[in-house]
């Protein structure tokens, strides 16, 4: 159980960081069209655009599982008899970040 808090609080710390420095570099742009303002934000790399979409998509879905762990305990206890969500979650946000800081780290050297 503490365990399991513990990942929960991870994911939303996490997720709620990665959408801050998505959004702050969002507006921050100025790209006149959205797709430039996206391409600005991830500092013009694909790897980073990408990795931000799957923190963010990761945080969604984990989400969703919450919710759907309180609206029908049932379905949640299945999926959760071979996999952990809450775990599977966190392993994914954990290989975004290391994706992102050793990104990061590339751009930083070619400057």
């Amino acid at each position: 159980m503490t365990f399991a808090l513990a990942l929960d609080i991870f994911i939303f710390v996490v997720c709620v960081g990665v959408m801050f420095v998505v959004m702050r570099a969002y507006f921050k742009s100025e790209a006149t069209a959205w797709y430039g303002r996206v391409w600005d934000t991830a500092r013009d790399s694909a790897t980073l655009l990408w990795s931000y979409a799957v923190i963010i998509g990761t945080g969604i879905v984990s989400l969703l599982a919450g919710i759907a762990d309180v609206v029908d305990p049932g379905t949640a206890e299945q999926i959760k008899a071979y996999l952990p969500a809450n775990l599977v979650a966190a392993f994914v946000i954990g290989i975004m970040l290391i994706t992102i800081a050793s990104r990061l780290r590339s751009l930083g050297s070619r400057q």
